[in-house]
């Protein structure tokens, strides 16, 4: 039984010896990736870390990272593992998990948004009615979705050549 119990021990002590060298790994890949510049104070462990929730607006969001800024304030990191360009859904993405993350206490004025080809840095607005104007007409959508409600088509040849439904559609670029 004595035997038993320590293996128990050992196992669980191996287990929580790997979640905490992942997380060391974590934080080294994302401070050689920003660089010296502002000291990393937060980062997204995957589904072990919560959203941050702004009540009044509805946004529910969390980047990547949580950055110190030289000139005050907090930077906001969002990666892309794609070899593409930024787009404006990112851009979006990542102003909203801003937003969330102000009213959890974190006061962040800037994003920067990172791919394998650029990274985008976009300074925010200080109110937060201003910077949910920037994302007002892209929640909408959001939340008319969640609702099942009908949504206008937007095709294009790039969007089309890759859709399931380029052959039945009326609207296609294909």
């Amino acid at each position: 039984m004595m035997t038993m119990h320590w293996l128990l021990i050992f196992v669980v002590s191996v287990f929580g010896v790997r979640i905490v060298l992942k997380q060391l790994a974590a934080i080294s890949r994302i401070k050689q990736t920003l660089g010296s510049s502002g000291e990393v104070v937060w980062i997204d462990e995957g589904k072990e870390t919560p959203p941050f929730r702004h009540p009044r607006y509805r946004i529910i969001g969390k980047g990547d990272a949580i950055q110190v800024r030289d000139n005050g304030g907090f930077r906001l990191w969002e990666y892309k593992s794609r070899r593409r360009p930024v787009f404006h859904s990112d851009i979006q993405q990542a102003r909203a998990a801003a937003l969330a993350s102000r009213a959890g206490g974190w006061d962040v004025r800037e994003i920067a948004i990172k791919t394998a080809l650029e990274t985008k840095h976009l300074e925010l607005p200080h109110a937060d009615a201003d910077l949910y104007d920037l994302i007002r007409n892209d929640v909408q959508t959001v939340q008319a979705a969640k609702k099942r409600k009908k949504l206008a088509a937007k095709p294009s040849k790039a969007k089309c050549r890759t859709c399931a439904f380029v052959n039945a559609c009326h609207d296609a670029h294909a």
